[in-house]
């Protein structure tokens, strides 16, 4: 009896003395150190993407150089401005297919009609690409230090004809230190408008920021199903266009878009307002895209935002404002067609 209870005295304390070496504790890991520098990214800060999509971003090269970490800072939301703001005046073009009305504050259009198509929606006119009183595009220009809101600008304006005719409409104006230009060179056999925005005293790298419509004012009998149709489209240069439904985004959720890009559209069923790169032309850098705030079920609203850089304090692009029929987006060239997945109406 006594050597059995001192055998198990003996086991009992080989079992205590042991266990720590056989089963030791795990160790918590020292807590790793935060690269500030990968944290606060200018891809990540403006457009909220995955460490994926930041190295695409951050990858530029000179064909599709990378915007500075300005481009964050504008794409946040501005405060509203707290000083009397001068009164807009409407500056009107008409061509044999359009007439365009703009603002003299901003040196945007806030309304283009499509004369030879009827609005469906009761209003008794043609139809009207526009949403509320809201501009249809907004520029800005980002430095590495700076914001040029051009978009907020008072801007007197001189109309003009080409050679062939065609109207042209010239905005000058002066904000930020800068001295600003807007060109539009309109076609007389196509909704489509020949643009070029220039800011003087500006040091590169500089990039122009282009916001799209943040939405469209239905033309439709058939309400809802306009709606649920609107969109964003982009066309990288080396792959097929990228369709980007409201719906598909939520309320405050971002999306980037790299590039090289050829085009950027916002679209309804049947119309689109979009930017093209010109034949031969620099391509847009990216676009950033951003779900709209919603006030019912259905998503009325986005945001989407062009990067170009700037050459030598300019950036041309096209600007087609108009139906989204496949025979004349195809003869456009670009793969543009493809801003209309339908293949014409």
């Amino acid at each position: 009896m006594e050597k059995r209870f001192i055998l198990a005295l003996f086991l009992t304390g080989a079992v205590v003395a042991l266990t720590p070496v056989i089963f030791p504790r795990a160790t918590t890991p020292a807590p790793a150190a935060v690269d500030s520098t990968s944290a606060t990214s200018p891809a990540n800060a403006a457009a909220g993407t995955t460490a994926g999509t930041t190295a695409g971003t951050t990858a530029g090269t000179a064909a599709n150089p990378t915007p500075s970490a300005a481009v964050a800072a504008a794409l946040l939301p501005m405060a509203a401005d707290s000083g009397a703001r001068a009164v807009a005046e409407t500056v009107t073009v008409s061509t044999p297919l359009s007439g365009y009305s703009f603002s003299s504050i901003g040196a945007a259009p806030f309304a283009v009609r499509a004369d030879s198509y009827p609005a469906l929606n009761g209003s008794g006119g043609v139809v009207t690409l526009k949403h509320g009183r809201e501009p249809l595009l907004r520029y800005r220009v980002v430095t590495a230090r700076d914001t040029i809101r051009l978009d907020r600008a008072v801007y007197t304006n001189t109309n003009g004809t080409a050679s062939d005719g065609a109207p042209t409409l010239t905005f000058s104006g002066a904000t930020g230190g800068a001295t600003a230009t807007v060109r539009y060179s309109f076609s007389r056999d196509n909704y489509l408008a020949t643009t070029t925005v220039s800011v003087a005293g500006v040091q590169g790298p500089a990039f122009l920021l282009v916001d799209l419509p943040t939405g469209f004012d239905t033309q439709e009998a058939d309400t809802i199903g306009d709606i649920g149709l609107l969109a964003y489209s982009v066309k990288p240069t080396t792959k097929s266009a990228i369709g980007v439904p409201f719906a598909k985004l939520d309320s405050g959720e971002k999306k980037l878009e790299t590039g090289p890009l050829t085009w950027a559209v916002a679209k309804s069923k049947y119309f689109l307002v979009g930017l093209l790169v010109p034949q031969g032309g620099n391509p847009f850098a990216e676009a950033h895209l951003e779900g709209g705030a919603r006030t019912r079920k259905l998503a009325t609203n986005g945001q989407a935002t062009i990067v170009m850089p700037l050459d030598n304090g300019s950036a041309t692009f096209e600007v087609y404002a108009g139906p989204q029929s496949w025979q004349r987006l195809f003869r456009m060239g670009r793969e543009f067609e493809t801003a209309n997945p339908y293949g014409g109406f």
